[in-house]
């Protein structure tokens, strides 16, 4: 057991680094808690559009990833007519998330990068935290983490609407070279309607604390994966499903179960591979959101 601030990270393994999936490589391990402090950031992240999943737009110039999934009728297209039938679905989805975007163009008012400075500030209030990394404004020439937080908002049949708030971490050497990186997902509980973003009715400061709460669940397991406080997988081998949470409403994916956070969330580490960027880290679950299944590799 690890106190982070005032809360808890219960973990169950031992004290053996995680192996994290990186940028450019298969895999990397993330790196060891340095010997002297390492700087930590917060700088605006703006997602690329070329590299995110199929049925997917960014807004331009911000950093909101408007992910719409196929319609059940562009499936069974593609299900009947083979390779034609794919292309069809794949390029209505892309369609209907860019027609989508303009509905949920309320949510690039956020103001991520200043989230995220605010909740660093806070971390390095509290000395505990700060064993191995550094709040204070450093020069860009010195080895460093940099912090950027983006939204991913999936926008699902029947107009519903999930968030997540995905925050990214990369770290760069004195020449600013991006080494190893990882990421670390929060899901909004809440399903939202593509109604409650329209300029008359969205509620941008219930929406920002919304926003701000995930970042901070995101944040105390990102200091304690930093710190070198995360344990080996609780579970290796794990299957997670959900009908409401991005990525897992058209079936499951692997990954491993890592902790539980407080007394109401799970991390899980997922299995996908740094060419699905908005997928491969930890993501944090409430208890009820997701249900999470061993299962025997080759069983």
């Amino acid at each position: 057991m690890w106190k982070i601030g005032y809360r808890r990270i219960y973990l169950l393994g031992s004290m053996l680094l995680l192996a994290m999936l990186a940028g450019c490589q298969d895999s990397m391990v993330r790196p060891t808690a340095p010997v002297a402090k390492a700087a930590i950031h917060a700088t605006p992240y703006l997602p690329d559009s070329g590299g995110m999943p199929i049925g997917s737009f960014v807004l331009k110039g911000s950093s909101v990833v408007v992910h719409r999934d196929p319609s059940a009728a562009a499936i069974g297209v593609g299900r009947l007519f083979g390779g034609v039938g794919t292309a069809i679905a794949l390029g209505s989805a892309d369609s209907n998330a860019k027609n989508t975007a303009p509905a949920v163009n309320g949510l690039a008012s956020i103001d991520l990068p200043l989230l995220a400075t605010n909740l660093l500030k806070e971390k390095g209030e509290q000395n505990e935290l700060g064993q191995y990394l550094s709040y204070e404004s450093q020069p860009k020439n010195t080895p460093r983490y940099e912090v950027g937080s983006y939204l991913f908002v999936q926008v699902a049949e029947e107009d519903k609407v999930q968030i997540s708030v995905i925050t990214r971490v990369s770290k760069l050497d004195r020449q600013g070279n991006e080494g190893w990186v990882g990421q670390y997902i929060r899901h909004i509980p809440r399903l939202y309607r593509v109604s409650d973003f329209h300029p008359d009715v969205m509620d941008v400061k219930r929406l920002e604390n919304s926003v701000g709460a995930a970042m901070q669940l995101a944040f105390n397991v990102m200091v304690a994966d930093l710190n070198g406080e995360l344990g080996q997988a609780v579970e290796p081998n794990i299957k997670v499903s959900s009908p409401n949470v991005l990525w897992l409403s058209y079936g499951d994916w692997t990954g491993s179960f890592v902790g539980r956070l407080e007394s109401s969330y799970n991390i899980v580490r997922s299995n996908c591979t740094s060419g699905d960027p908005a997928c491969f880290g930890l993501h944090i679950f409430d208890f009820n959101q997701a249900r999470i299944q061993k299962f025997s590799v080759g069983g």
